[in-house]
């Protein structure tokens, strides 16, 4: 059945995305997730384990077609729905794989034997974990604001984190006006260029990364935030650094924020410089772009 011929027969329908029901479908997801894996495989649990691995990746379908603004009433348009809205031909293939699995075990009682569950079983696994990847991140937006003195692996490996939970990331820059300092020897183009080789060097994905920048406002809080707020679109969620400051003043204003360790797995911009001035090596910390352009 195709996308057009689900309208046609109304077991489509146009809504508003529900917050709310899409994040209550996650978690609903997630506890038939847990619970299968609470299971040991074997062949009197195998048709159970499949059929609510199953659910798990039928409500978080649910989840993303709402959030794409579609209520489907129809397991089978969701196979369109992935191929023609999503654009997933493959996702498409996949679950109405699966989908005819789990019907013949429901609605026809087939056993299924343990070998073959666990590559179903697996399969589903699959699918969720690119579902959960690609089309139901826990933010919209995420903001998260660095020096960059330089850019170093650990910043790097949180910026991948911070898109695994965000569909788009806003960098910002911080002390963009500074440079020629021990603290701050590089200027803003110089810190872009070093954030951008690197994520191209690592294959992150920097088309859904925003990168500005942001000066300064010696002792005044009130202003460095308006003017945060200028430069972003809405944000849902704040990573901030180990300035209690700063934190304080994204929770006050009710953006939710997570907290990260400024020596992101023993690696600090400020032992980086200090080893660069006492020419010693650092190339465990750094791209090898950043290594070669500082």
């Amino acid at each position: 059945m195709n996308w057009e011929e689900c309208n046609r027969k109304k077991i489509v329908k146009k809504i508003l995305p529900d917050k709310n029901l899409i994040n209550s479908l996650i978690e609903a997801s997630n506890n038939k997730i847990e619970s299968a894996k609470r299971l040991k495989l074997d062949k009197i649990t195998a048709s159970s384990i499949i059929s609510l691995s199953y659910d798990a990746l039928r409500e978080l379908l649910e989840a993303t077609a709402i959030k794409k603004g579609f209520k489907l009433y129809n397991h089978e348009c969701y196979c369109s729905f992935l191929k023609e809205i999503l654009k997933n031909e493959k996702l498409s293939l996949d679950f109405d794989r699966v989908r005819k699995i789990r019907n013949s075990i429901n609605y026809y009682g087939k056993s299924v034997n343990p070998n073959d569950a666990k590559d179903i079983i697996s399969l589903i696994e699959n699918l969720i974990i690119v579902l959960k990847s690609y089309y139901l991140k826990k933010y919209s937006t995420g903001l998260f604001i660095g020096r960059f003195q330089p850019i170093h692996n650990g910043h790097l490996k949180y910026i991948k984190f911070m898109l695994t939970e965000c569909e788009k990331l806003i960098i910002l820059i911080g002390s963009s006006k500074k440079q020629g300092t021990t603290k701050n020897p590089y200027d803003f183009k110089k810190r872009k260029d070093l954030l951008l080789k690197s994520m191209e060097e690592l294959n992150i994905n920097s088309e859904k990364i925003k990168i500005n920048s942001i000066r300064d406002f010696p002792d005044d809080n009130e202003s460095w935030f308006s003017r945060i707020m200028k430069k972003v679109e809405d944000i849902d969620i704040y990573y901030a650094g180990e300035n209690e400051v700063t934190y304080s003043i994204f929770n006050k204003k009710g953006i939710k924020t997570h907290k990260i360790d400024r020596r992101i797995d023993d690696i600090s911009a400020t032992e980086i410089r200090k080893l660069k001035n006492e020419d010693k090596d650092f190339s465990k910390m750094v791209t090898e772009y950043v290594k070669k352009n500082i």
